[in-house]
């Protein structure tokens, strides 16, 4: 039975590895990376930073989410 694992989806081509958000390059295996989740109530310009980034990548949009999860708590956002 061939299974096709090219993309998360499906599809053909090459396996699918995972693509820094930020960067673009792909994240190899055994590099740090750190996933990056705003949640669905929140605006959804934000949403569009969810995703897997490299770790050196990923530090100011979680700054980003940490100030903006600071201000949602104390009534802020």
């Amino acid at each position: 039975m061939f299974i096709d694992n090219s993309t998360p989806y499906g599809g053909g081509g090459e396996p699918w590895v995972p693509e820094c958000r930020s960067c673009r390059q792909i994240i190899a295996q055994g590099q740090k990376q750190a996933q990056v989740r705003f949640e669905r109530h929140e605006d959804t310009r934000l949403q569009a930073l969810n995703g897997t980034y490299h770790e050196a990548c990923a530090k100011p949009i979680l700054s980003v989410k940490r100030a903006y999860d600071a201000m949602r708590r104390f009534g802020g956002g």
